[in-house]
């Protein structure tokens, strides 16, 4: 009966090891790559226009060429989890002064990630809305915050969500 436990308990370490087997291809993941393996990451779009998460995008086209264009970037990633970047950066007290976009405290981070429902187990893919240049920003200074309490699997989108099949 010993041996029957045994076998049963390597066998399903086994099963939780191909669970886990996904590994990201590095620091930044490509649409295709990221539209290929949906189910095998977390998706946590990072944004400040949160309404922009549940809201339809807006097109228009252009009178001469007839090519549709994007006006308002809307809506989201299956699965996908938003994060207000806002709480990604904090104002604290250094040496008596105030200092604003600080990274938050590590338990305060921590308590961040779990509230939206991050599981240690797969890896993290951080998509931006991709409107400017600052919403990379933000995807960027998450996953740094990720890396300095001990991150390993998190990667960024490159580019933003509009290049992923959604």
């Amino acid at each position: 009966m010993k041996k029957i436990k045994l076998l049963l308990a390597f066998a399903l370490t086994g099963l939780v090891s191909l669970v886990q087997a996904i590994t990201l291809p590095g620091p930044v993941v490509s649409a295709d790559w990221l539209s290929n393996n949906l189910s095998d990451v977390q998706i946590i779009e990072v944004r400040t226009d949160l309404a922009s998460y549940l809201r339809n995008p807006e097109f228009d086209t252009d009178k001469k060429t007839g090519k549709k264009f994007l006006v308002e970037v809307g809506g989201h990633i299956a699965n996908s989890t938003l994060l207000d970047f806002k709480k990604v950066r904090v104002e604290r007290l250094v040496d008596g002064k105030k200092i604003k976009f600080l990274i938050p405290e590590k338990a305060d981070f921590e308590k961040l990630v779990q509230s939206l429902g991050v599981n240690s187990d797969k890896p993290i893919v951080l998509v931006p809305i991709g409107q400017d240049m600052s919403d990379i920003d933000e995807a960027l200074r998450t996953y740094w915050s990720f890396k300095v309490y001990g991150g390993d699997q998190v990667a960024v989108l490159d580019g933003s969500v509009r290049g992923v099949n959604m």
